[in-house]
């Protein structure tokens, strides 16, 4: 699949989470789901940038409060494009949200942040990132990892 980078400017809705400069860079190989968790994001402050490829998430030059992470990318695998990420400090903080059923996979997504389950919904994603988010904008540590969002 053709790699489409689409950034979509802040709005000017007060986030829930208080960091009115919250950025979630999105990383999904499916446009349609990429964009509709852009819009649930950005509907409650965040700004966001999507690309549908892991060459693209790994060709990005700025710095994201937290990404959202397919697993399953046609061009390679979301954990490792997210601990590259990571590793650079572009990206702050990690949720993965994936449909992939392989324990390992789900695991190893999970050392480095939350795993929420494609099955469960977008709300649980929207959910946990306003969480993660908070939590990195107050200094608290809240217990996100803790959260059932996974089905399994």
């Amino acid at each position: 699949m053709a790699s489409e980078d689409r950034t979509a400017p802040f709005e000017s809705a007060a986030p829930s989470v208080g960091t009115p400069r919250c950025s979630v860079l999105i990383v999904d190989d499916e446009p349609v789901i990429g964009q509709v968790l852009a819009m649930h994001l950005r509907s409650r402050g965040f700004e966001t940038t999507e690309v549908q490829s892991a060459a693209g998430a790994l060709a990005v030059a700025r710095k994201f409060t937290l990404g959202v992470f397919d697993i399953d990318l046609g061009d390679g695998n979301g954990v490792d494009v997210a601990e590259a990420l990571l590793q650079r400090r572009l990206v702050l903080d990690a949720v993965f949200y994936s449909g992939t059923l392989d324990d390992e996979v789900r695991s190893r997504a999970s050392k480095l942040g939350t795993f929420v389950s494609k099955t469960i919904g977008i709300q649980a994603v929207v959910r946990t990132v306003e969480a993660r988010a908070g939590r990195r904008a107050s200094g608290v540590h809240v217990a996100v990892d803790a959260l059932d969002v996974s089905d399994g």
